[in-house]
């Protein structure tokens, strides 16, 4: 047996209301574990999230996870998440609706808010693929890139069109 690795093992101990997982690999600490109550592990872990712009509400969901653009980089959104507010940034805003639907959207800054499940996105422009056309994405895209730079105003204008371009040319395509 020498030189043999030892494989990872799992104990797993089922109560009443929780199962346990113990593995001595998970932490350095023998005694962690995770818990889950048994009454959770078949129901559908939703929340709520609406999408608001200064216009209309776009949308009113129970959804299971949500991908925004924050400003920074994208981030995905699930049940039970500690409390959250970000600036959101040009992209697509994904949301898996219960029951396994998706939507997807156009998004160009605003912020979002997570407080006890319910996230709210309010945001300047949310726009469905479908309302995109191809040709005036690729247009804008075409704009942002004949902007001349010539001081930080102007790299962060073409960089934004830049984005705003391509975003729109990928929801566009993928209707």
């Amino acid at each position: 047996m020498k030189g043999m690795r030892k494989k990872p093992f799992l104990f797993i101990l089922r109560h009443s209301t929780f199962i346990h997982i113990f593995s001595p690999f998970d932490s350095p600490n023998p005694r962690s574990y995770t818990a889950r109550p048994c009454f959770l592990k078949d129901i559908d872990m939703a929340f709520k999230c609406v999408v608001v712009t200064p216009d209309s509400q776009i949308a009113d969901d129970t959804v299971t996870q949500v991908i925004l653009p924050a400003h920074d980089g994208e981030m995905g959104i699930l049940t039970d998440r500690s409390p959250l507010l970000v600036k959101l940034g040009v992209g697509q805003l994904r949301l898996d609706v219960q029951g396994g639907a998706r939507k997807l959207f156009f998004v160009d800054g605003g912020i979002a808010q997570m407080v006890d499940n319910k996230l709210t996105i309010l945001t300047d422009e949310a726009c469905k693929p479908e309302e995109i056309d191809l040709e005036s994405a690729k247009a804008e895209y075409a704009a942002a890139e004949a902007i001349k730079i010539t001081d930080t105003k102007s790299a962060e204008k073409r960089a934004r069109g830049l984005a705003r371009g391509t975003v729109k040319q990928r929801l566009a395509a993928k209707r």
